[in-house]
């Protein structure tokens, strides 16, 4: 009897030593925190109307350090790069923060949005130019989207990408 307790209580403490260390090593690995991202503005976070000569203000959340490429599709059908890799530090996670630059409504009216991307590892480099004040991707939107981390990636990069953008109408007063 005294045998058969001392290999219950063996197996009992490998058993919680088994789980212990598959907790550790395999489990907290396997648990990736999805990169989230807001974008708000002083107008408002969805189809917001904008008047000739309003400002716009923009604010970035995210839930944790990734880098953010702002994009503003004009009613022209330019793409404008606003941020390029722009990296959110720690002390900026979880904080909403207005974004440096301020916008004034003008021409081109009509129908506009805005696109922010989030994830945890650089984006790579657009073909862009610059004219008249704005860096202008020469990318289309779908080469756009295909620059960014999506499609199958390894476990490791799975949910380290957000999107949301923001529907604007802009109009002549």
């Amino acid at each position: 009897m005294k045998n058969f307790l001392i290999a219950f209580a063996i197996a009992v403490i490998s058993g919680i030593i088994i789980l212990i260390v598959q907790y550790t090593f395999f489990e907290k690995k396997d648990k990736v925190s999805p990169v989230k991202v807001e974008l708000s503005t002083n107008k408002g976070n969805s189809k917001i109307d904008l008047y000739k000569g309003d400002t716009l203000k923009l604010y970035i959340e995210t839930n944790q350090e990734c880098y953010i490429r702002l994009i503003y599709l004009m009613a022209d059908q330019s793409n404008v790069l606003l941020l390029e890799n722009y990296y959110i530090k720690s002390n900026l996670v979880n904080e909403k923060f207005e974004i440096p630059d301020k916008f004034i409504c003008s021409e081109p009216f009509g129908s506009e949005k805005l696109i922010i991307y989030a994830q945890k590892e650089p984006f790579l480099p657009l073909k862009t130019i610059e004219k008249n004040n704005y860096i202008l991707i020469l990318n289309n939107i779908d080469e756009i989207n295909d620059n960014i981390q999506r499609g199958l990636k390894k476990l490791s990069n799975i949910e380290m990408y957000a999107n949301q953008n923001i529907e604007i109408q802009t109009i002549d007063k």
